[in-house]
Formats: C-alpha cells, sequence, structure tokens
C-alpha cells in the first residue's frame, strides 16, 4: 500500500498487562492494522485497527504479582480488562497535524562551512499541534452470561 503501513501480529500464548500491573495470559490473539504514513507537516492521518481474542484469559500468577511489600501489587483485581475477553474488536484513531514557521532564516547557507549541529544550519522559529480522537467503532463478543 502506497503510503501507508501494515501491521499484522498473531501471539500464541501471549501475555499482557493491564493497567494496575496484573499479568494476563490470553491464549490467542491476533491484530491488525492500516495507518496512513504522511510526510508533510499539515495533514490528516488515521489508523484503522482489528483485535481478535480468543480463549479465556487467566490472570498470571508469579512473585510479582505475590509481593504484598509493594503498595501498586496489593490493588489485585481478578476481573478480566474487556480488551482481553474472547471477541473481535474495531477501533479507528483519526488526528490532524498542523505546523506553521513563525520565522524562518533567508541568509543562505554556507557550502563549506558546516556548524557542529545540522540543525543550526537553518534556524527557523516555528509552531506545530495536533487534535485527533479514538473512536472504538465495534466490539463482537463471543462469551454468553460471564457477567
Amino acid at each position: 500500500f502506497p503510503h501507508h503501513d501494515l501491521t499484522v501480529e498473531a501471539v500464541y500464548p501471549g501475555l499482557f498487562v493491564d493497567k494496575i500491573g496484573n499479568y494476563w495470559d490470553v491464549p490467542f490473539s491476533m491484530a491488525i492494522g492500516l495507518a496512513s504514513v504522511t510526510t508533510s507537516d499539515s495533514s490528516v492521518g488515521y489508523h484503522l485497527s482489528a483485535n481478535y481474542n480468543s480463549g479465556s484469559p487467566k490472570q498470571f500468577e508469579s512473585i510479582q504479582n505475590q509481593d504484598d511489600s509493594v503498595p501498586s501489587l496489593q490493588k489485585k483485581d481478578d476481573r478480566v480488562p474487556w480488551t482481553l475477553l474472547p471477541g473481535l474488536a474495531f477501533k479507528s484513531v483519526f488526528s490532524y497535524r498542523k505546523s506553521l514557521d513563525i520565522w524562518r532564516s533567508e541568509t543562505p547557507k554556507l557550502k563549506l562551512v558546516q556548524p557542529y549541529d545540522i540543525f543550526l544550519s537553518n534556524p527557523h522559529v516555528s509552531a506545530s499541534g495536533m487534535i485527533g480522537t479514538l473512536s472504538p467503532c465495534l466490539y463482537l463478543s463471543f462469551l454468553a452470561n460471564t457477567f
């Protein structure tokens, strides 16, 4: 795909970490992502992804999860994160990036004299910003009555 980045990843079995630091063993996980690649300073970008999990995830018991002296490990949560539940999830991310030159030097570059820092050869002042949004499109769960 020209100007796109395609990523395919499959893990069997996979080890994932949730937001409080618990490790989860997932039997099979597969992800496919398509992202736009732009080289301009001002552009619109997107990333579309699909994630498929199968099997029942189990909390991975390790020495790190059983240490009671560490306060972050005392918050043990046995609920499976919804992103690891068996099923198919689609997500999309859209962003807009804008770069603006406030001032750029008009002096010609010296060919024989190279500065220590390559960025000093073209002095300028610029501002840039990015705004974006994440939208979970669809989640299909293959578990019946798990809650």
